[in-house]
């Protein structure tokens, strides 16, 4: 994701690029930097509720999320997937890991 932030960066500052490319590479960032921001808050989230240190990563409909924990706990996987599809409209894949 960083790097792919970085080479939108540099479509946007190239000076060789169309107006229409640089645009799009601006929206492009513009929904990786809310989709980080979001991965965040739900690390976050978790966290507070679950007192478990994850990541989690957000690509499109599917939602990875690794656990920090050696205790593989079916009730935590249930509980983190409700707490993460709740805040979204739209009916997410979330798949739950131990690590």
């Amino acid at each position: 994701v960083e790097q792919t932030m970085g080479e939108l960066q540099e479509k946007i500052n190239c000076t060789e690029c169309t107006s229409e490319e640089k645009n799009v590479a601006f929206e492009e960032l513009q929904v990786l930097n809310l989709s980080k921001g979001k991965e965040t808050y739900l690390e976050d989230k978790i966290l507070k509720l679950f007192k478990i240190n994850s990541y989690v990563e957000i690509n499109s409909d599917n939602i990875n999320v690794i656990i920090s924990s050696s205790e593989h706990n079916l009730t935590i996987v249930n509980d983190v997937m409700r707490c993460i599809q709740e805040e979204f409209e739209d009916k997410k894949n979330i798949i739950v890991k131990f690590e």
